[in-house]
């Protein structure tokens, strides 16, 4: 089942594949299938196997999508519009004779990002608005399931604590540590993973919140530009500029993780319920630490560290 994160390989075929058919004024698969695979196997260090594979899965996935949702439909409009879809597939493609017969597609297919975008924007915001960024190592069978809780922040507590038991909580740190540069972050970093493996939860969560904000610095346009919030909304508005839709997404999602740890609260006011970056740091929060504030943000960290790995490949 493909994941958020072989989501930027999806993505960057996709580019790819509309940049060819703009030079070549139409899709040839006899052509351009091989130069998509090639060079997106060639980008990410992956076998032209594994981008057929994600290419697949994904492409199945967003169809499913749009057939549940045209399913729904009554059915003289549901047949009609399958009926043009399957047209226009067949116009499409340049190496099959119809279009010289019948013409143009009436409308540019569907991109994949896009259905999945629309799929799935509504529930990541909800998500990190509870905590959450976007779990982009985690299947998107998996996120289905969670998206059935977003309501409920004990469910979707629960599930995470389960989804993060042993193997995954390894995975996911492994993956941060193998792309955090600063040797600072890397030795801090591990030893929050002590902390945590030592259930010491309080030590825990107060060392990772400074490891996110330097992370967060290094995308910054501005290395004194210290307002986190500001650098999400950036990052997020220039993968979008770049229709780089899967990364605008994760953007989105730390942009409103951030904002509720970042969240400007006096001392002389109430503490807030959640953990919040200025009472954690001055040394005046009253919370005890638990294993689910550590694994927010470890959760958060990662979504940072994969963003890193594809940063200078799908630009």
């Amino acid at each position: 089942m493909p994941t958020f994160e072989d989501s930027a390989v999806y993505e960057y075929c996709e580019l790819l594949y509309e940049e060819l058919n703009k030079n070549d004024s139409g899709y040839y698969p006899s052509k351009h299938d091989g130069i998509v695979f090639q060079q997106a196997a060639a980008h990410f260090n992956i076998s032209e196997e594994k981008v057929h594979e994600i290419y697949r899965e994904h492409s199945k996935l967003a169809v499913d999508i749009e057939m549940n949702k045209i399913s729904k439909l009554p059915p003289a409009i549901k047949q009609k519009i399958i009926k043009n879809r399957a047209r226009n597939i067949m116009l499409n493609n340049r190496d099959l004779p119809f279009h010289k017969i019948e013409g143009e597609p009436s409308e540019p297919l569907p991109l994949a990002t896009s259905t999945l975008e629309t799929e799935y924007k509504d529930s990541l915001m909800e998500m990190a608005k509870r905590g959450w960024t976007i779990p982009l190592m985690m299947g998107l069978n998996k996120f289905n399931e969670i998206v059935l809780l977003i309501h409920d922040d004990e469910k979707i507590d629960a599930y995470f604590l389960k989804f993060y038991e042993n193997k995954n909580f390894k995975k996911m740190c492994d993956s941060i540590a193998n792309n955090l540069q600063n040797p600072a972050h890397k030795k801090q970093f591990d030893e929050c993973v002590e902390a945590y493996n030592g259930k010491l939860f309080s030590i825990c969560v107060t060392s990772l919140a400074p490891i996110i904000e330097g992370l967060l610095s290094l995308y910054g346009d501005n290395p004194n530009d210290t307002r986190m919030m500001r650098i999400c909304q950036y990052n997020a508005d220039e993968a979008i500029l770049k229709k780089q839709k899967i990364k605008s997404l994760s953007w989105l999602s730390m942009s409103e993780f951030i904002k509720m740890l970042f969240h400007k609260s006096d001392f002389d006011q109430t503490e807030p319920d959640n953990f919040n970056r200025h009472w954690l740091l001055h040394g005046r929060t009253s919370k005890i630490g638990k294993q689910i504030d550590c694994l927010r943000l470890f959760n958060a960290i990662s979504t940072l560290a994969i963003i890193k790995t594809f940063e200078e490949k799908i630009q």
